[in-house]
């Protein structure tokens, strides 16, 4: 009887453990909210495990967003050095979930990915880090504190680099 139950519990644990996960839709892109909802800017800090992340709130119908896309694999090599997450927040309201996903694959948006709602818009704005402007950048400390609600684009390569290693105390290498 005790094993039955033991087993029970760790099944329990386990399913409880999967439920939570992110779901990797293609080789190094991952869907944040896909059994629960990201709803404030507290829950997406959360959701980083502790480290530190750089965020970029984009549109598909955004030209100045895709132009930076251009510039994100010499960025993705830079965080995954520094052992920084990439977040990729969307702006889109209508797009549907596979149009989405598609376009993130197409353009090589490796990192995390959520869909921003009224909710999360709600949150950001309240906390004076929504703008009304994309592309928008920001770099988030460990600790989910926003350390630069208005960092460079990616296209600043090296400035941004600086930035980031300025903005998160990181050692040179």
């Amino acid at each position: 009887m005790n094993k039955a139950i033991f087993i029970l519990g760790i099944l329990f644990a386990v399913q409880a453990c999967t439920d939570n996960q992110v779901k990797e839709v293609h080789p190094g892109i991952y869907i944040l909210d896909n059994k629960q909802a990201i709803q404030t800017f507290d829950d997406l800090s959360l959701s980083m495990e502790g480290k530190p992340f750089f965020l970029d709130r984009w549109a598909s119908w955004c030209s100045p967003c895709i132009e930076e896309f251009g510039h994100v694999e010499p960025l993705h090599a830079f965080l995954k050095d520094h052992q920084i997450n990439m977040v990729y927040l969307n702006s889109d309201g209508d797009l549907e979930k596979e149009a989405w996903i598609d376009f993130i694959v197409e353009h090589k948006l490796k990192g995390y990915h959520l869909r921003l709602d009224s909710t999360l818009q709600a949150d950001m704005s309240k906390r004076l880090i929504f703008i009304p402007i994309i592309p928008q950048y920001l770099i988030v400390g460990k600790d989910g504190e926003i350390l630069e609600k208005d960092a460079m684009r990616p296209s600043a390569g090296e400035e941004l680099y600086k930035q980031l290693r300025e903005s998160l105390k990181l050692q040179v290498h």
